[in-house]
Protein backbone atom coordinates (compact mmCIF):
# COMPACT_ATOMS: atom_id res chain seq x y z
CA UNK A 1 0.00 0.00 0.00
CA UNK A 2 2.80 2.47 0.69
CA UNK A 3 4.52 1.86 -2.32
CA UNK A 4 1.25 2.31 -4.49
CA UNK A 5 0.88 5.67 -2.22
CA UNK A 6 4.79 6.91 -3.10
CA UNK A 7 4.35 5.88 -7.10
CA UNK A 8 1.01 8.30 -7.04
CA UNK A 9 2.58 10.74 -5.40
CA UNK A 10 5.83 10.70 -7.59
CA UNK A 11 3.84 10.94 -10.75
CA UNK A 12 2.15 13.96 -9.15
CA UNK A 13 4.85 15.72 -9.05
CA UNK A 14 5.94 15.00 -12.29
CA UNK A 15 2.58 15.93 -13.56
CA UNK A 16 3.07 19.53 -12.09
CA UNK A 17 6.70 19.78 -13.04
CA UNK A 18 5.45 18.96 -16.64
CA UNK A 19 2.51 21.57 -16.50
CA UNK A 20 4.55 24.05 -15.20
CA UNK A 21 7.32 23.77 -17.73
CA UNK A 22 4.93 23.50 -20.68
CA UNK A 23 3.21 26.29 -19.64
CA UNK A 24 6.35 28.71 -19.13
CA UNK A 25 7.89 27.59 -22.56
CA UNK A 26 7.63 30.67 -25.42
CA UNK A 27 7.45 34.50 -24.35
CA UNK A 28 4.92 36.16 -22.25
CA UNK A 29 6.20 39.48 -22.83
CA UNK A 30 7.71 41.81 -26.02
CA UNK A 31 9.27 45.07 -26.62
CA UNK A 32 9.42 46.78 -30.37
CA UNK A 33 12.91 48.80 -31.03
CA UNK A 34 12.73 50.67 -34.44
CA UNK A 35 14.24 53.35 -36.14
CA UNK A 36 13.65 56.24 -38.64
CA UNK A 37 16.02 56.33 -41.41
CA UNK A 38 16.30 59.95 -43.34
CA UNK A 39 15.13 59.87 -46.66
CA UNK A 40 16.82 62.25 -47.74
CA UNK A 41 15.26 63.01 -51.57
CA UNK A 42 11.18 61.98 -50.29
CA UNK A 43 11.32 59.32 -52.78
CA UNK A 44 10.36 56.70 -50.09
CA UNK A 45 13.19 54.25 -50.67
CA UNK A 46 16.34 53.10 -48.92
CA UNK A 47 18.78 54.56 -51.45
CA UNK A 48 22.26 53.36 -51.18
CA UNK A 49 23.55 56.64 -50.42
CA UNK A 50 21.02 57.54 -47.52
CA UNK A 51 23.06 56.38 -44.52
CA UNK A 52 21.88 58.62 -41.61
CA UNK A 53 18.94 58.54 -38.86
CA UNK A 54 16.93 60.61 -37.25
CA UNK A 55 17.13 61.71 -33.63
CA UNK A 56 15.05 63.73 -31.27
CA UNK A 57 17.60 65.41 -29.42
CA UNK A 58 20.82 63.63 -28.95
CA UNK A 59 23.58 63.63 -31.38
CA UNK A 60 24.93 60.49 -33.37
CA UNK A 61 27.29 59.26 -36.08
CA UNK A 62 25.14 60.11 -39.13
CA UNK A 63 22.38 61.00 -37.61
CA UNK A 64 20.04 64.20 -38.26
CA UNK A 65 18.90 65.87 -35.12
CA UNK A 66 14.79 66.06 -35.86
CA UNK A 67 13.54 68.20 -32.54
CA UNK A 68 10.16 66.99 -31.33
CA UNK A 69 10.05 63.65 -33.74
CA UNK A 70 8.29 61.35 -31.49
CA UNK A 71 7.03 57.74 -31.77
CA UNK A 72 3.46 57.06 -30.27
CA UNK A 73 2.50 53.73 -29.23
CA UNK A 74 -1.09 52.51 -28.70
CA UNK A 75 -1.65 49.90 -26.53
CA UNK A 76 -4.68 47.84 -26.54
CA UNK A 77 -5.65 44.35 -24.28
CA UNK A 78 -9.05 44.05 -23.44
CA UNK A 79 -10.72 46.61 -22.40
CA UNK A 80 -7.90 49.00 -21.63
CA UNK A 81 -6.12 51.97 -23.82
CA UNK A 82 -2.97 53.02 -22.94
CA UNK A 83 -1.02 55.85 -24.88
CA UNK A 84 2.47 56.17 -24.58
CA UNK A 85 5.30 58.42 -26.64
CA UNK A 86 8.90 57.58 -27.16
CA UNK A 87 11.85 59.65 -28.43
CA UNK A 88 14.58 58.59 -30.86
CA UNK A 89 17.54 58.70 -28.01
CA UNK A 90 19.10 55.67 -28.00
CA UNK A 91 22.84 55.11 -29.87
CA UNK A 92 24.92 52.10 -31.21
CA UNK A 93 25.24 49.71 -32.96
CA UNK A 94 22.54 47.94 -35.22
CA UNK A 95 22.55 44.23 -37.00
CA UNK A 96 19.29 44.05 -38.88
CA UNK A 97 19.29 44.78 -42.39
CA UNK A 98 18.40 47.37 -43.97
CA UNK A 99 19.42 49.31 -41.17
CA UNK A 100 22.99 48.20 -40.18
CA UNK A 101 25.74 49.87 -38.55
CA UNK A 102 25.97 52.71 -36.21
CA UNK A 103 22.38 54.79 -35.91
CA UNK A 104 19.99 56.33 -33.46
CA UNK A 105 16.92 54.15 -32.84
CA UNK A 106 14.23 54.14 -29.79
CA UNK A 107 12.84 51.13 -27.45
CA UNK A 108 9.56 50.39 -25.74
CA UNK A 109 8.54 49.32 -22.65
CA UNK A 110 7.67 45.95 -22.52
CA UNK A 111 3.93 44.64 -23.54
CA UNK A 112 2.41 41.34 -22.08
CA UNK A 113 1.72 38.93 -25.27
CA UNK A 114 -1.56 39.72 -26.34
CA UNK A 115 -0.98 43.31 -26.32
CA UNK A 116 -2.28 44.78 -29.81
CA UNK A 117 0.21 47.51 -30.89
CA UNK A 118 -0.33 50.43 -32.91
CA UNK A 119 2.60 52.87 -33.80
CA UNK A 120 3.01 56.26 -35.22
CA UNK A 121 5.68 58.09 -36.43
CA UNK A 122 4.75 61.78 -35.51
CA UNK A 123 6.96 64.36 -37.60
CA UNK A 124 7.43 67.68 -36.49
CA UNK A 125 6.27 70.86 -38.60
CA UNK A 126 7.89 70.97 -41.78
CA UNK A 127 8.99 66.93 -41.49
CA UNK A 128 6.57 64.23 -43.50
CA UNK A 129 6.62 60.32 -43.32
CA UNK A 130 7.75 58.78 -45.91
CA UNK A 131 7.20 54.82 -45.33
CA UNK A 132 3.95 52.89 -43.86
CA UNK A 133 2.29 55.14 -41.02
CA UNK A 134 1.03 53.98 -38.72
CA UNK A 135 2.09 50.29 -38.36
CA UNK A 136 -0.12 48.28 -36.67
CA UNK A 137 1.07 44.97 -34.59
CA UNK A 138 -2.15 43.10 -33.80
CA UNK A 139 -1.93 39.80 -31.10
CA UNK A 140 1.20 40.88 -29.48
CA UNK A 141 3.58 40.08 -32.80
CA UNK A 142 6.50 39.71 -31.00
CA UNK A 143 8.54 40.62 -34.59
CA UNK A 144 10.64 42.87 -32.26
CA UNK A 145 10.88 45.77 -35.47
CA UNK A 146 9.17 48.79 -36.68
CA UNK A 147 10.60 50.74 -38.80
CA UNK A 148 9.79 54.37 -40.55
CA UNK A 149 10.88 57.17 -42.38
CA UNK A 150 10.98 60.24 -43.05
CA UNK A 151 11.47 63.56 -45.11
CA UNK A 152 11.60 67.67 -44.88
CA UNK A 153 8.41 68.16 -46.40
CA UNK A 154 9.39 70.88 -48.90
CA UNK A 155 6.53 73.18 -51.00
CA UNK A 156 6.28 71.64 -54.58
CA UNK A 157 6.02 74.65 -57.11
CA UNK A 158 4.58 74.27 -60.09
CA UNK A 159 5.41 76.27 -63.29
CA UNK A 160 2.66 78.20 -64.64
CA UNK A 161 3.33 78.00 -68.24
CA UNK A 162 0.25 80.14 -69.71
CA UNK A 163 0.69 82.44 -67.51
CA UNK A 164 4.31 82.86 -67.86
CA UNK A 165 3.86 83.41 -71.88
CA UNK A 166 3.02 86.98 -73.01
CA UNK A 167 -0.73 87.04 -74.00
CA UNK A 168 0.34 89.51 -77.89
CA UNK A 169 -2.34 89.29 -80.04
CA UNK A 170 -2.09 90.30 -83.34
CA UNK A 171 -4.50 90.94 -86.19
CA UNK A 172 -3.87 89.87 -89.68
CA UNK A 173 -7.02 90.55 -91.21
CA UNK A 174 -9.48 87.33 -90.88
CA UNK A 175 -7.44 85.79 -88.67
CA UNK A 176 -6.98 86.24 -84.98
CA UNK A 177 -3.36 84.67 -83.28
CA UNK A 178 -3.01 84.59 -79.89
CA UNK A 179 0.72 83.72 -79.52
CA UNK A 180 0.49 82.74 -75.48
CA UNK A 181 -1.69 80.04 -76.38
CA UNK A 182 1.07 79.21 -79.20
CA UNK A 183 3.43 79.10 -76.99
CA UNK A 184 1.53 76.82 -74.58
CA UNK A 185 0.43 74.38 -77.35
CA UNK A 186 3.85 73.92 -78.29
CA UNK A 187 5.42 73.47 -74.58
CA UNK A 188 2.69 70.78 -74.62
CA UNK A 189 3.73 69.05 -77.93
CA UNK A 190 7.50 68.83 -76.93
CA UNK A 191 6.30 66.69 -73.53
CA UNK A 192 4.45 64.04 -75.93
CA UNK A 193 5.96 60.87 -75.97
CA UNK A 194 8.88 60.58 -78.69
CA UNK A 195 7.92 57.70 -81.61
CA UNK A 196 9.51 54.54 -80.51
CA UNK A 197 12.87 53.90 -82.19
CA UNK A 198 12.87 50.50 -84.30
CA UNK A 199 16.06 48.33 -82.59
CA UNK A 200 17.56 46.39 -85.69
CA UNK A 201 17.45 43.05 -84.03
CA UNK A 202 14.09 42.86 -82.40
CA UNK A 203 11.80 45.20 -84.64
CA UNK A 204 8.88 47.98 -83.13
CA UNK A 205 8.60 46.94 -79.46
CA UNK A 206 11.44 45.77 -78.54
CA UNK A 207 12.98 46.42 -75.08
CA UNK A 208 15.73 48.76 -74.78
CA UNK A 209 18.03 50.49 -71.49
CA UNK A 210 16.04 53.38 -71.28
CA UNK A 211 12.35 51.68 -72.00
CA UNK A 212 13.63 48.97 -68.98
CA UNK A 213 14.36 51.67 -66.84
CA UNK A 214 10.93 53.81 -67.39
CA UNK A 215 9.24 50.39 -66.63
CA UNK A 216 10.76 49.43 -63.34
CA UNK A 217 10.66 53.20 -62.45
CA UNK A 218 6.75 53.28 -62.45
CA UNK A 219 6.42 49.60 -61.42
CA UNK A 220 8.59 51.26 -58.18
CA UNK A 221 6.72 54.10 -57.94
CA UNK A 222 2.91 51.93 -58.45
CA UNK A 223 4.24 49.42 -55.45
CA UNK A 224 5.53 52.36 -52.97
CA UNK A 225 1.98 53.36 -53.70
CA UNK A 226 -0.01 50.46 -52.72
CA UNK A 227 2.46 49.88 -49.84
CA UNK A 228 1.64 53.12 -48.46
CA UNK A 229 -2.11 51.84 -47.86
CA UNK A 230 -1.27 48.59 -46.99
CA UNK A 231 -0.76 47.85 -43.11
CA UNK A 232 -0.52 43.62 -43.09
CA UNK A 233 1.54 43.14 -46.40
CA UNK A 234 2.74 47.18 -47.22
CA UNK A 235 6.36 46.64 -45.54
CA UNK A 236 7.24 43.39 -47.88
CA UNK A 237 5.71 45.51 -50.81
CA UNK A 238 8.14 48.07 -50.39
CA UNK A 239 11.28 45.59 -49.85
CA UNK A 240 10.17 44.06 -53.04
CA UNK A 241 9.69 47.95 -55.05
CA UNK A 242 13.51 48.80 -53.29
CA UNK A 243 15.27 45.31 -54.83
CA UNK A 244 13.51 46.14 -58.06
CA UNK A 245 14.93 50.02 -57.73
CA UNK A 246 18.29 49.21 -56.81
CA UNK A 247 19.12 46.75 -60.21
CA UNK A 248 17.06 48.59 -62.74
CA UNK A 249 20.07 50.88 -63.69
CA UNK A 250 22.02 48.26 -63.44
CA UNK A 251 20.25 45.58 -65.82
CA UNK A 252 19.87 49.08 -68.09
CA UNK A 253 23.31 49.33 -68.27
CA UNK A 254 23.96 45.76 -69.33
CA UNK A 255 21.33 45.70 -72.28
CA UNK A 256 22.94 49.20 -73.49
CA UNK A 257 26.38 47.43 -73.29
CA UNK A 258 25.02 44.46 -75.38
CA UNK A 259 23.04 46.49 -77.49
CA UNK A 260 26.03 49.05 -78.55
CA UNK A 261 28.67 46.12 -78.87
CA UNK A 262 30.40 46.50 -82.04
CA UNK A 263 29.47 44.57 -84.92
CA UNK A 264 32.88 43.52 -86.13
CA UNK A 265 33.61 42.33 -82.12
CA UNK A 266 30.58 40.45 -82.39
CA UNK A 267 31.58 38.64 -85.94
CA UNK A 268 34.70 37.45 -84.64
CA UNK A 269 34.02 36.67 -81.18
CA UNK A 270 30.45 36.70 -80.55
CA UNK A 271 27.84 38.85 -77.86
CA UNK A 272 28.66 39.97 -74.47
CA UNK A 273 28.09 36.92 -72.80
CA UNK A 274 29.75 38.06 -69.76
CA UNK A 275 26.84 40.78 -69.63
CA UNK A 276 24.18 38.42 -70.98
CA UNK A 277 24.55 36.02 -68.64
CA UNK A 278 24.24 38.54 -65.67
CA UNK A 279 20.85 39.56 -67.29
CA UNK A 280 19.77 35.84 -67.19
CA UNK A 281 20.63 36.03 -63.82
CA UNK A 282 18.65 38.83 -62.99
CA UNK A 283 16.01 37.63 -64.39
CA UNK A 284 15.95 34.46 -62.20
CA UNK A 285 15.61 37.14 -58.95
CA UNK A 286 12.94 38.82 -61.05
CA UNK A 287 11.07 35.85 -61.48
CA UNK A 288 11.29 34.72 -57.87
CA UNK A 289 10.30 38.14 -56.75
CA UNK A 290 6.97 38.14 -59.27
CA UNK A 291 6.56 34.68 -57.07
CA UNK A 292 6.46 36.48 -53.82
CA UNK A 293 4.72 39.40 -54.96
CA UNK A 294 1.73 37.01 -56.23
CA UNK A 295 1.21 35.59 -53.01
CA UNK A 296 1.23 39.11 -51.14
CA UNK A 297 -1.44 40.27 -53.99
CA UNK A 298 -3.77 37.64 -52.64
CA UNK A 299 -3.50 38.76 -49.08
CA UNK A 300 -4.32 42.30 -49.84
CA UNK A 301 -7.24 44.10 -48.01
CA UNK A 302 -8.84 46.40 -50.75
CA UNK A 303 -9.64 45.45 -53.92
CA UNK A 304 -8.02 47.89 -55.95
CA UNK A 305 -4.67 47.49 -54.55
CA UNK A 306 -5.46 43.78 -55.16
CA UNK A 307 -5.91 44.60 -58.47
CA UNK A 308 -2.97 46.98 -59.04
CA UNK A 309 -0.85 44.72 -58.01
CA UNK A 310 -1.81 42.04 -60.46
CA UNK A 311 -1.44 44.97 -63.22
CA UNK A 312 2.12 45.41 -62.20
CA UNK A 313 2.95 41.60 -61.57
CA UNK A 314 2.02 41.20 -65.52
CA UNK A 315 4.00 44.27 -66.69
CA UNK A 316 6.90 43.31 -64.80
CA UNK A 317 6.59 39.46 -66.52
CA UNK A 318 6.48 40.70 -69.64
CA UNK A 319 9.62 42.91 -69.16
CA UNK A 320 11.23 39.32 -68.31
CA UNK A 321 10.14 37.87 -71.33
CA UNK A 322 11.41 40.71 -74.04
CA UNK A 323 14.47 40.35 -71.58
CA UNK A 324 14.59 37.14 -72.04
CA UNK A 325 14.00 36.91 -76.33
CA UNK A 326 16.76 39.94 -75.58
CA UNK A 327 19.09 37.31 -74.52
CA UNK A 328 18.07 34.41 -76.56
CA UNK A 329 18.46 35.97 -79.70
CA UNK A 330 22.21 37.83 -78.49
CA UNK A 331 23.61 34.65 -77.84
CA UNK A 332 22.13 33.02 -80.99
CA UNK A 333 24.35 35.53 -83.17
CA UNK A 334 26.52 34.02 -85.51
CA UNK A 335 30.11 34.65 -84.83
CA UNK A 336 33.79 32.86 -86.21
CA UNK A 337 35.10 32.11 -82.40
CA UNK A 338 32.60 32.88 -80.46
CA UNK A 339 32.51 29.07 -79.19
CA UNK A 340 35.81 29.39 -78.10
CA UNK A 341 34.96 32.52 -76.14
CA UNK A 342 31.92 30.37 -74.50
CA UNK A 343 34.86 27.55 -73.12
CA UNK A 344 35.89 29.97 -71.30
CA UNK A 345 33.51 31.84 -69.69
Amino acid sequence: MKKIIFVVLVLFVAGVSFSYATASTGPTSFFISGTVFYDQNGNGLHDSNETGYISSARSCRGGKIVPGTKIKVTAEKGSSRKISYYALNYCGNRTRAPFSGFGVYYNTKTYSIGTKLTLELMPPSGWKSTWPNPIVLANGEAQGYADFAMAEDLPIVQPNILNEAPAAVKNTGNVTENTATSAASAVVSSTAPAPQKKNALHGVGAITAEAHRGLVANFVQSLLAVAGREGGIGQQVRVIAELQNDTKDKTAEEIKIVENRSEVKTFFFGSDFKNLGDLRSQIVQTRNQIAQLTRLADKAENDQDKAELESQIQTLEQEQTNIDNFVTQNEDKFSLFGWVVKLFR
